[in-house]
């Protein structure tokens, strides 16, 4: 049985718009995809602080938006929170490129985008674990030696943390913090 916490967008979108209507549903989440690509495109040649400023604005009122919506569900205020969301994604995401782009060398970008998204995932994952222990385990959880929950992700981290590939991560995120830092001439 799946527990309300774990439900699919559809019944998301419904519980959210108050619809029964599955194409409504997932008209309405298709909105977000869309114009995010389509802002990241049109937004190309803005330039990085600029697309920064806009996206955080932008997603603080979709934000808002959304709390609106779920108070009154009215599709067409969910409508508007889920494109001005979509723009404030892509908005943020494309002045993320664009300052990472400026900060690291060419032939480490690879590296530096490699190490921004695994340190991301780690950091989502860590907070998946730490928000997950201050809950009731399930009995499907496992503890560790230290009495805390174990998940397959920290026994991961731990075999590979002293890998080649964790050093070359480590490297990459010294180098991105290196170009990044303002002492040092261009």
């Amino acid at each position: 049985m799946v527990s309300s916490s774990c439900r699919s967008a559809p019944h998301v979108a419904h519980d959210l718009i108050g619809s029964n209507n599955a194409f409504i549903s997932g008209a309405a989440l298709s909105l977000f995809p869309i114009l995010s690509g389509v802002i990241g495109i049109l937004a190309k040649p803005l330039p990085a602080r600029l697309t920064i400023g806009l996206g955080s604005a932008a997603s603080a009122l979709g934000m808002a938006l959304l709390a609106t919506s779920v108070a009154r569900q009215e599709l067409y205020i969910f409508l508007a929170a889920t494109m001005t969301a979509g723009t404030g994604y892509s908005l943020l995401f494309l002045g993320g490129l664009a300052v990472i782009n400026a900060a690291a060398p060419v032939r480490h970008r690879g590296g530096v985008l490699s190490a921004i998204f695994l340190l991301a995932y780690l950091f989502l994952a860590w907070w998946r674990s730490v928000s997950a222990s201050s809950r009731p385990l399930q009995a499907s959880t496992s503890r560790s030696i230290s009495g805390r929950p174990s998940s397959p992700f920290s026994a991961l981290l731990r075999s590979c943390s002293s890998s080649p590939c964790a050093r070359r991560t480590a490297s990459a995120a010294n180098a991105m913090v290196e170009a990044a830092s303002p002492a040092r001439n261009h």
